[in-house]
């Protein structure tokens, strides 16, 4: 519950030699955007990665009631996500 008032979806898993685990995305975080673009489901984020032509990029996250803004290579995160 206490993610309700956050759109986003929640990171339940990292793989551990990935580009997400290597730019500091948490099991826990609440993934809110990628690349300035917001993120309210699964497909958002794939779409949100194959449409970057950057070749680095931020990810916005909510840890601990905090938003936490980080930098990482374009690519799939090698996370595990689920929505609200």
């Amino acid at each position: 519950e206490k993610h309700r008032h956050v759109r986003g979806v929640c990171v339940t898993d990292v793989a551990g030699k990935s580009i997400g685990r290597d730019s500091g995305v948490n099991v826990g975080d609440v993934l809110i955007a990628y690349d300035g673009v917001q993120i309210e489901t699964a497909d958002d984020l794939v779409r949100a990665i194959s449409n970057s032509k950057k070749s680095e990029v931020s990810i916005l996250v909510v840890r601990n009631g905090e938003q936490i803004r980080l930098t990482s290579p374009r690519g799939s995160l090698g996370v595990e996500i689920r929505g609200f």
